[in-house]
């Protein structure tokens, strides 16, 4: 086999875009629950809780302008959950991001 005009190429300038992150603590929970987004992308993001049988217990939104990183913290009080299993579900302008966080009592 020959390899002839074999390409090389600077990848050092390329940036990656960032995708968002979603932290929740502490995991187990107790009566609240810290949540950070860490996000680069612009638009409008909802997070909902939802209980195991698919049911929507909690939602908040908001809308990020401008393409700086930014972090977002919101404290969610989980008083009016049982013990148990619940999903988080962040939906991004470019992606769905799903956590299992555990409520205790």
């Amino acid at each position: 086999m020959i390899v002839t005009g074999v390409c090389r190429q600077d990848f050092s300038k390329i940036v990656l875009s960032s995708k968002t992150e979603l932290l929740l603590s502490p995991n187990p929970a107790g009566d609240e629950q810290t949540i950070n987004i860490t996000t680069k992308e612009v638009g409008k993001f909802v997070l909902s809780v939802y209980s195991v049988q698919g049911i929507k217990l909690k939602s908040f939104e908001f809308e990020k302008t401008g393409t700086k990183l930014k972090q977002i913290t919101q404290i969610l009080e989980l008083n009016d959950l049982r013990t148990g299993i619940y999903q988080y579900i962040l939906k991004t302008p470019s992606e769905v991001i799903t956590k299992e966080v555990v409520v205790v009592r």
